[in-house]
């Protein structure tokens, strides 16, 4: 013989049952979707996310750091180490690089604000980590201005081939 039910059985038996698992099969189900969904929306991020080893994120940490020194120095129009609105030599700059850099141009200006070397490779880093690849190429791919210096002389030097 067995023993009675702890708590009494619901009124109406077989209704109540039936509700409770149409209800707990609804909650399944939406687990079960909203679980594929959030698979599917992890699939695309990781498709979207480039894996890079510690190694490769330094000497891109690197690359940024000395584009970005070299950029100031190109701007550095008195050579003492700050850049202002007033003091500031964009002639060196392309027309890409200059529409790049023109927002930090403007807070600059609005802001009445001087920075130095490492305030000024910081700001450019926050506007790099704000820009689409294309603007982000733009800022590390430019050449120096003895690289430019030395490959027009390559150019009109016939004596000099490779």
């Amino acid at each position: 013989m067995g023993r009675a039910p702890q708590h009494g059985r619901p009124q109406g038996g077989g209704a109540a049952t039936s509700d409770h698992l149409y209800k707990a099969g609804l909650v399944s189900n939406f687990k079960r979707m909203t679980a594929q969904a959030e698979k599917e929306m992890k699939k695309q991020q990781d498709a979207n996310t480039v894996f890079t080893c510690s190694s490769t994120k330094k000497i891109v940490e690197k690359k940024k750091c000395a584009a970005f020194i070299q950029i100031f120095e190109w701007l550095d129009s008195d050579k003492d180490g700050h850049i202002s609105a007033d003091k500031i030599d964009i002639s060196p700059l392309s027309a890409d690089l200059l529409e790049v850099l023109s927002p930090l141009f403007m807070e600059m200006e609005e802001l009445s604000q001087a920075l130095d070397a490492e305030e000024f490779v910081d700001a450019v880093g926050r506007l790099y980590d704000s820009l689409a690849l294309p603007q982000k190429n733009i800022l590390l791919l430019k050449p120096d201005k003895k690289d430019r210096s030395i490959s027009n002389k390559r150019k009109h030097d016939p004596g000099h081939q490779f």
